[in-house]
């Protein structure tokens, strides 16, 4: 998961001029996506394919249903 928090940072940093403000955004679509990824894995040979499957279906509304701020 270290290569895909990688590359989703990255993402996140290219559209956005503040790093610090772009890896958070990155790390908390992360941790909703694992969250989603996570209840419907089997073991974890699944988890890696369902997490791709769930930041490919991620959406703003779930995104913002799911984060915990605190």
């Amino acid at each position: 998961m270290g290569c895909t928090a990688s590359a989703i940072t990255g993402a996140f940093v290219a559209v956005n001029p503040e790093p610090f403000s772009a890896a958070a955004n990155a790390m908390a679509v992360m941790g909703v996506t694992g969250e989603i990824a996570g209840a419907g894995a089997a073991g974890p040979g699944r988890f890696q394919v369902n997490f791709l499957d769930a930041l490919y279906r991620l959406d703003q509304a779930q995104l913002s249903a799911r984060l915990k701020l605190g």
